[in-house]
């Protein structure tokens, strides 16, 4: 299965995170649990999408969002 990312006006097939894969996110979040980002709200997020530019769309394995990107 495929997931796809919008890189300068062409969808891209890419692949997401495999199952073999999700002990990776288990251990950073378990150090993230212990950190000020986690404390003042920030998350780590798996295969949530967000525009890094007006023109490139992502699907990043995992990525952090500040408690403020979280509101929005």
């Amino acid at each position: 299965n495929y997931v796809y990312e919008f890189n300068n006006g062409i969808l891209e097939p890419t692949t997401g995170m495999r199952q073999d894969e999700n002990y990776l996110l288990t251990n950073l979040e378990n150090s993230f649990f212990q950190t000020a980002a986690f404390r003042q709200g920030g998350r780590l997020r798996p295969e949530m999408d967000f525009w890094v530019t007006e023109t490139q769309y992502r699907r990043p394995d995992v990525a952090y969002y500040s408690a403020e990107q979280l509101r929005r």
